[in-house]
């Protein structure tokens, strides 16, 4: 008597075409989750992209032979609102003498009112191209001396078209600084070295237009909302 084979069951064809269409859903899941984090980490670098004036820029500290520095650094006599320790910190390059310069302050100052010192601070690197800039820019350090920088600026780029000494002198005195003090900081000139100083530090980072920021090494040309500058700020806090 012949023996009965064993009959195997073949797999349906939908069970096959489930196994394949999970199978393919997996492979595409895990495409597209690799896809998402490439995109994640462009949009990290985005504003980077879309405002960095250019590759980070060297130059010779006169003060250290031979040595070189990716972005200025905060000296002692620089003019600074922030901690020390501020998360972000933007170095600043401006013509008091500027219209341009007027409006990207009234840019920093919605800056201020958006972040806590602990997480921003701005160093000042007042520079000047003509007379009436280099004397606007000696008034705001020799007021600086007497602890009122942000406020003797203010004035100043307010009232730009009419910048010489009997103006300076009548806002140190509705600021309540010392005219004995701050007369002589002016008219021994006293406060020229140290424009001359961002002058010099302007040229050697090769800055070519005001206003001009270095913010987290990267070198940022020309004005710039508190909208855009925030877009970088927060990509790096």
């Amino acid at each position: 008597m012949p023996k009965k084979t064993k009959k195997i069951n073949k797999p349906s064809a939908s069970i096959w075409l489930f196994f394949t269409a999970g199978v393919t859903m997996f492979f595409l899941a895990v495409f597209f989750y690799f896809i998402s984090l490439s995109a994640i980490n462009l949009n990290k670098q985005s504003a980077k992209v879309k405002y960095a004036a250019g590759p980070k820029i060297s130059y010779g500290d006169p003060l250290i032979s031979d040595a070189k520095i990716l972005y200025p650094k905060v000296l002692a006599d620089d003019v600074r609102k922030g901690a020390s320790s501020a998360k972000v910190t933007i170095f600043y390059y401006c013509d008091l003498f500027s219209p341009l310069c007027k409006e990207q302050q009234d840019e920093i100052y919605k800056l201020w009112a958006i972040y806590p010192e602990t997480n921003l601070r701005i160093v000042w690197k007042g520079t000047a191209a003509t007379n009436e800039g280099m004397l606007a820019q000696q008034a705001v350090y020799c007021a600086n001396a007497q602890g009122k920088f942000w406020e003797f600026q203010k004035e100043i780029l307010a009232n730009q078209a009419n910048i010489d000494f009997k103006f300076l002198e009548s806002v140190a005195s509705a600021l309540n600084l010392s005219l004995v003090e701050f007369n002589s900081c002016l008219n021994e000139g006293q406060m020229e070295g140290k424009i001359y100083e961002n002058n010099i530090e302007a040229d050697d980072l090769k800055i070519d237009a005001l206003p001009y920021f270095f913010i987290d090494n990267t070198p940022y040309r020309g004005f710039f909302t508190s909208g855009e500058l925030s877009e970088i700020i927060d990509e790096l806090l």
